[in-house]
């Protein structure tokens, strides 16, 4: 009886999930980027930077101040430097909404 009942639950969340999917909807975890950081993150980016590019401080140092892990930290950087790259200086602003 139970059982029954287990298989139509995954029935139903089946089903659920694969309209959410056909209607392009995002399922798991929010990926963080550049777009997704606090004011204060992002405002922490600018100021260290420079300082951590001139290497005044470590990168271990600057992912502790940005608040994110190793691997969201380097996605962060090459976001960040190519808005740098294609702006010529900072542009940085359009992110801090």
């Amino acid at each position: 009886m139970a059982d029954q009942e287990r298989k139509k639950i995954r029935q139903r969340q089946a089903e659920g999930i694969a309209l959410a999917k056909k209607l392009g909807k995002h399922m798991g975890r929010p990926k963080k980027n550049l777009h997704s950081l606090t004011k204060y993150q992002l405002q922490t980016i600018e100021e260290n930077y420079p300082r951590w590019k001139a290497k005044e401080i470590t990168a271990v140092e600057f992912m502790r101040r940005v608040e994110v892990k190793k691997n969201t930290f380097y996605k962060i950087i090459k976001e960040y430097e190519n808005t740098l790259d294609t702006s010529g200086g900072n542009n940085f602003a359009q992110y801090s909404g």
